[in-house]
This record gives C-alpha cells, structure tokens and sequence, in this order.
C-alpha cells in the first residue's frame, strides 16, 4: 500500500472512530451526582437521620395519610406555640461544606403565620459551634400574607408568592458561605435572595421541620415533609411527565419513571398503529421530529397526534364494462371494498387482474395500502344459423364472428324452377335481400317454392343479374320455357 492509500485509511479510520464516539455520547443518557442525602422516608421511620427532637408538646410521625409521592411521608404536628417550640429532624455532616443547596416538599395542613408575630423556620443550616441558624428560609408575614422569607442571620428577604394550605411546594434553598449569596427557589423559581450575606462558614447541620413559631396558645399547626435531597449542586423540583396521545399510536418513555429529578432528559418515541402515521408533537414539545428528548425541569404534558393513512384504489377497465364499488372512498387501513364487475351490452365479464385475480363477481378487496384493480371485459360473439326449406341458397354479405349491433345482409337465391317465399323464426315477410340486426343468436328460414306449371311470372332484378347463380337460375328456366314450347309445337 503506497503511502497516499495509508494516509486515506487512517483519515476513514480516524472519522469512524469519530463518528461511534459521537454516536455513544449522544445516546448515553445524561449523569447527575449522587446527592449528599436523600430521604422519602418509605422506610417508614427516621432511621436516616442524625436525630429528631421536639418540644412543648411536639409530635414526629412518619405516616402514610398524605404524601407527596410514594407510601410515606413525615408529619410534624404542635399544640401550645408560644416562643421556642420545636419538632424537627436533624442531620450532622461528617465534613464541613462551605455551599450546599437543600429541598425538601412541604404541605400545611391546618393554619399559617397570620400576623407579623406569627414565623415559622422550615430549612436550616445550622453552625452547631453556636448553635446560629447561618441559612434558613421561613413562612412568615408580610403584614398581608403568609409569604416565604429567606434569611441568613443579618439579612432578609421576603418572597411574593402567598402561601396556602392544602398544596405541596417544592421548596429549596442554596447557601454559599464562600460567597455569601444564598437564594431560595419555590417550585423550580427564583423567589428570594440575599447578595453579600453572611460568609466564611461552613455547613455543620441541617434540619428542617417546624420551630419558632408565635403561635397564641392552644392552637394546632400540622406540616407534612416528603422528598427531602442535600447536595451541591441545583436539586430542583421532581417533575411528572404526563404523555397524551390524538389518534391511534403509542408513545415509549426512556427512562419510563413516574417522577423525574430535575434535568433529566426523556427520550419519547412515537409508534403508530399499523394504518397510521405520526405527525407532530404538541404541548411541552413540538415539531415532527421522531423521537425526542424532553428535558425535565418542571412538570411537563406532551401530546403525540396521529392521523390516519389514506389509501387509494386505482379502478381501470379494459373492454366494454365498468365497476361499480361500495365505497367511494377516502379508503382507509382494513376497510373491505366490494366491486362489481359490469358489463356493457354485448359484453361479458372476463376476469380481474392487479391486486385481485380470478373471475368471482362481485368480489372483495382488503384495503392495507394503495391498490390497482382492472377488470377486463371480452365482447361477445353471437350465430347466425340460416335454413333451407325447399331449393335455394341464401347468401349473406358478412360470414363472421358476429358481435351485438352488427346488421348482416342476407339474400335468398332459388335454384331452377323454384322461387322465393318467404323468412321465418327471427325473420319474417318476404322482403328479399333483408337484413337481421345482431342483438343475440339468431336463426333464419328461407322458404322456397316450385315454379308452378302454367302462366309464368319472372322478375328478374338487378340484383339477380349482378349475382352470378342467381343469374344462372334465371337462364336455366327459360332455357327450360323455351324448350318445352318447340316440343309442343312439334306435336
């Protein structure tokens, strides 16, 4: 191999190998970290934490009454706030992280902070040197609503979005102790955040729960926690994809979860039923591109819409005749045509040919695409059948084949001392020539009578004499006349 050659193997070498990388990158779904914890609390106690702790009369339950996802969640629920009440779940890290972004789902079931009095601390980061809440975000009141307020031990802000009973939010906060901006996000968006905050700490303990509320004495407060995650990177909320399909197809989801973590990519790929095509993606999607990646960073509804295939049915004849059908179409997968074959007057049905054979009639076609069908028709041939009565011949201007519609001539020549009558069967009068229109077989009788002895009546036409044996005829009997006069005349 010259070293041109070795040179070109090597740049198709290289682009294969090229090409198979970026064919596996793109099909390797996308990779996030391992969070630093995470807890549904589906083993149905708090075995993963650190520790859990309650005071003035406060409860910790993991329960399986209201949950966000799964068959557990964990209930906090207190009586009697006043001042320094607490019902959490703690976690201690093993090392000291200067950033971490914590989630958990909350849900408030009976009541929220109602006056400007009134605050409850949901997530915290705790330095457990000084027992100081570094990071935390709060149910608070903004002198109007329940809102969420962000706060870092110096600084504070308030989010807009009003808190309400009997839903679940997403509810996430990020603390940078390198940097001192900390934010909070509610349902996958930014709603507080503090710049320049409070740095040069590290994250020794979390928890989260209820604590610090002003409640007046004797009233209940009750929040349910589920889907709790730490790391150090955006957790972001759980996302559902919900997949709606218009017509007739299926749709596969890979990975097929009922919920998604945040960001991650969904390949959906359109099937339709046999009959149908896919043809185009709506909602949460669009275009015509099949499959797709959805990427999950909130919830998502994807509608697939099918139409259904048309067909054609191509109809041709060949011959006289035409085809009725059942159906003129649009034709449509598995529908059942019958067609009729027929045939113009003087004309048969032969056979079908295309996407039906043989020769039933009527006939069915099964419609699984477009399909050709060609009937052919052959014309019919008919007899014309003459008899003699008596002696002569008749003579006729056409010999065959006979087809409908056809006019045959027919001429009836007595032979010597004979003369014409008349027609019979499907003739009739004593017209001679006449003519028989074809329509089917026919059959034609020509009488012939002796010349009577005695007076003579001879009429002899043009026709006769431009016929050549009827010409004959005509001279044989007065030859005969003639002759029988001179024997009489001897005598």
């Amino acid at each position: 191999m010259n070293v041109k050659l070795r040179s070109v193997a090597r740049v198709l070498i290289v682009f294969s190998v090229i090409v198979t990388l970026t064919f596996l990158a793109l099909s390797i779904p996308p990779v996030f970290a391992t969070p630093i914890f995470e807890d549904g609390f589906e083993s149905g106690d708090f075995s993963a934490w650190t520790g859990t702790g309650t005071s003035t009369g406060g409860m910790l339950t993991v329960q399986s009454t209201i949950v966000k996802e799964g068959s557990y969640a964990a209930k906090a629920n207190d009586t009697d706030w006043y001042g320094e009440a607490r019902c959490y779940y703690g976690l201690s890290y093993a090392s000291n992280l200067n950033e971490a972004y914590a989630r958990a789902y909350f849900r408030f079931a009976d009541d929220l902070p109602s006056d400007t009095d009134d605050y409850m601390r949901l997530i915290v980061f705790r330095d457990m040197e000084d027992y100081t809440d570094r990071v935390y975000v709060s149910v608070d009141h903004d002198g109007s609503n329940p809102v969420l307020e962000l706060g870092d031990g110096t600084n504070t802000d308030q989010g807009s979005t009003v808190i309400a009973t009997g839903k679940w939010y997403c509810i996430e906060i990020h603390a940078d102790y390198s940097t001192g901006d900390h934010e909070l996000f509610l349902d996958g968006n930014s709603e507080a955040s503090i710049s320049g905050g409070v740095s040069g700490e590290t994250v020794r303990y979390f928890y989260f729960g209820i604590k610090n509320s002003q409640k007046d004495s004797g009233e209940t407060f009750t929040v349910y926690s589920d889907c709790v995650v730490i790391d150090t990177a955006y957790i972001g909320p759980e996302c559902t994809l919900n997949v709606n399909v218009v017509g007739s197809g299926s749709v596969a989801k890979i990975p097929d979860q009922a919920i998604y973590n945040w960001g991650t990519n969904v390949t959906l790929t359109a099937t339709p039923t046999i009959g149908w095509s896919f043809e185009h993606w709506s909602g949460d999607a669009s275009g015509t591109a099949n499959p797709i990646t959805v990427n999950m960073t909130n919830d998502k509804d994807v509608t697939a819409t099918f139409t259904q295939n048309t067909y054609t049915l191509d109809v041709s004849t060949v011959g006289s005749g035409s085809v009725n059908l059942n159906n003129s179409g649009p034709y449509y997968y598995g529908d059942v045509i019958e067609l009729t074959a027929v045939p113009n007057i003087g004309w048969s049905f032969q056979s079908w040919s295309g996407d039906v054979s043989g020769s039933s009639n009527p006939t069915t076609l099964l419609i699984n695409g477009n399909k050709t069908v060609t009937a052919t028709f052959t014309q019919n041939v008919y007899t014309l059948t003459t008899t003699v009565i008596g002696n002569g011949v008749i003579i006729r201007n056409s010999t065959g084949p006979y087809h409908y519609g056809d006019t045959v001539k027919l001429t009836a020549v007595p032979d010597a001392g004979w003369i014409f009558d008349q027609w019979g069967w499907d003739l009739s009068g004593s017209t001679n020539p006449t003519t028989i229109l074809i329509t089917e077989n026919k059959d034609v009788k020509a009488t012939f009578t002796p010349v009577p002895v005695g007076g003579y009546s001879i009429q002899i036409s043009t026709r006769d004499i431009v016929q050549p044996a009827a010409a004959y005829s005509v001279l044989t009997c007065l030859f005969g006349i003639v002759l029988a006069a001179l024997r009489c005349k001897r005598r």
